[in-house]
This record gives structure tokens, sequence and C-alpha cells, in this order.
């Protein structure tokens, strides 16, 4: 079920998926805008915090606004939460609004071992492994996802990524010990040999036709600062796309 055992996952989680890719490609020509000695810098704090963190706290906000089939609900959360070896928690609060109506939210989500506890504003109740199957059943989310989630993608195809040169659709800067990494997604989904992945998955087809369109003048990034000690001591992740935007704070 959920098990963060190491810690390797839980930096990887910190820095969201953008760094698995950068990582990937780092021994590429090409530092992604840095100078050598920036990019050096970069490289080695992650590394470094790879392998020396154990757990990790977060907080998140959430601003967005949904439209369907007519319908406006804005969408304001805010969260925050732990990841170690330990297990993983979330708490969340905000408000849903349709304009007329607002509607309180609140989750709250433990993980420890095996065990899922889950908070939606009513007290705590325990799931077991067949709760979260049939729940997976019924949003049509294979079960296996839940013990590896690579395998609801067409591994058959990812071959084609290879063709994918990543310092196209990722820029970095830095600014005194501050280094961000932009990913221009809009731009990788549009990448002829990424569509061809997304094309090849019937459920996917339509993400690969509609994102670059509903991503056009988005913007994904993550900000990290390296510290005294030469390791990463904090960092941020925005998605903001359109008038949604969302904030992901690691210490």
């Amino acid at each position: 079920m959920f098990k963060l055992r190491n810690r390797l996952t839980v930096a990887v989680i910190a820095v969201i998926a953008i760094f698995t890719l950068v990582f990937g490609v780092a021994a590429q020509d090409g530092m992604f805008g840095l100078s050598q000695e920036d990019f050096d810098a970069w490289t080695q704090a992650n590394g470094m915090s790879a392998m020396s963190t154990s757990s990790l706290g977060y907080d998140f906000t959430t601003v967005a606004q949904i439209v369907v089939e007519g319908d406006v609900v804005d969408i304001n959360l805010t969260g925050d939460g732990y990841i170690g070896d330990a297990g993983f928690t979330m708490n969340v609060t905000g408000m849903l609004s349709d304009g007329t109506e607002e509607i309180p939210a609140e989750l709250g989500v433990i993980v420890a071992g095996e065990e899922l506890f889950l908070n939606l504003g009513s007290g705590w109740v325990a799931l077991t492994e067949e709760d979260l199957e049939s729940a997976t059943d019924l949003v049509g989310v294979p079960s296996d996802a839940l013990e590896d989630p690579t395998s609801v993608l067409p591994m058959e195809a990812l071959g084609g990524l290879m063709a994918v040169d990543p310092t196209q659709y990722i820029q970095m800067s830095r600014d005194g010990q501050t280094f961000r990494v932009d990913l221009l997604l809009a731009d990788l989904l549009a990448d002829p040999a990424v569509q061809e992945v997304l094309m090849s998955d019937p459920d996917a087809a339509s993400v690969a036709m509609m994102a670059p369109m509903f991503l056009t003048g988005s913007e994904i990034y993550v900000t990290q600062t390296v510290g005294d000690s030469g390791m990463v001591e904090s960092a941020s992740v925005v998605i903001a796309a359109g008038n949604a935007e969302m904030g992901f704070d690691v210490d």
C-alpha cells in the first residue's frame, strides 16, 4: 500500500518530478542556462540533501476557478503536513464558493505504516486496502497504481521520449543562494515525441490534444534556497495555469 521507505523518495517528493527529469539528463551537454559553476553548486546541494534528508514539513496554497457546464466554482485552500520514514500527514482547510453559497472545506490524512486514516470534517475513519481498491475502481484507476504508480503509464511507448531534449523545456537561473527551475510544460506537451506517446494511450489522447492549448501562458517553477551548510534548506513549487494557482513550500 502506502510506503515511504527511503530518503531518496522523500527528496524526490520535495522537489516534484521536475528534478527527476533534470537529474536524468545532467550528463548531457548544456546546463539549462546556468554557468558551469552555478550548475555544479545546484547539483551538489541537491545531491547532499537527497542523501541526508529523512523527513520534511510542507505547506501549500491552492487558488483556482473551475467552470463546469457554465457553473463556476472558486476554490481557496491552504494546507500543511509532514513526510518522513514514519509516514505522511496532510491537513487542508479552506472554502468552496459558487458565487451564491460558501462551503467550508476540510480534509485530514494520516498514513502510518500500512494504515490510512481520513477525516472529511466529521471525524476520523480508518480505510482498508479494500476500501482504496474500491475507490480507485470507481474512478477508473487500476488498483495496481496504489502499489506502483508507473503501472498506469504506456511503458511500451515511453522509449520515444528518449528523443526529447529536456534542455529545450527547462530553464534555470540563480539569484544569490536561490535557484529557480522553470518547466515549459505547454511546449513540452506539444513536442512531437511526447504527443506520440500520449496519443498511443486512449485515456491520454484527450490530454495530448487539449493540454498544450489549456496550458498556454502557464507557469510551473521550483525555487530552492541553499543554506550555509551547502544543502537545500527550503523549496517552493508554484503551478499557475490561467486563473488557477497552487503554491507548495518544503522546509
